[in-house]
């Protein structure tokens, strides 16, 4: 979903990533990056994850205490913040087990409010 004019804008960002590699195979990986030879591999996860750390490590950041499932721990964790259902959730995770619920299971007051506040927003209309 586009999220225009936003920094955090996928497609946006998709488009960037494209101009940074113009000479990238189009039959090849999405998703490449330059050699040291000049030519162009795969972002693999390893390399990925590196350059995760070394930009937190940059910025300031512990770097050890981020991994590439980080990614996938603070979208779970987002979405439920946001009101997902966890039926949701799993399925777009693409989980297979129930773990992802130790992700979002972290219950903040504001979560423990909401269903208190929406049964009485549902009480108060059908009055």
């Amino acid at each position: 979903m586009r999220i225009a004019g936003h920094p955090l804008d996928p497609i946006q960002a998709l488009v960037n990533a494209f101009k940074v590699c113009p000479h990238a195979d189009p039959a090849g990986p999405a998703f490449a990056v330059p050699t040291r030879d000049g030519g162009m591999a795969p972002l693999t996860h390893r390399l990925f994850v590196e350059t995760l750390r070394f930009c937190l490590e940059k910025v300031g950041v512990d770097p050890s205490r981020f991994s590439g499932h980080s990614f996938r721990r603070g979208g779970a964790t987002f979405a439920h913040r946001m009101g997902v259902s966890p039926l949701l959730i799993k399925l777009m995770g693409d989980w297979s087990s129930d773990a992802y619920m130790a992700y979002i299971d972290h219950t903040t007051p504001t979560d423990l409010a909401r269903l208190p506040r929406a049964l009485a927003m549902a009480i108060a209309a059908m009055a």
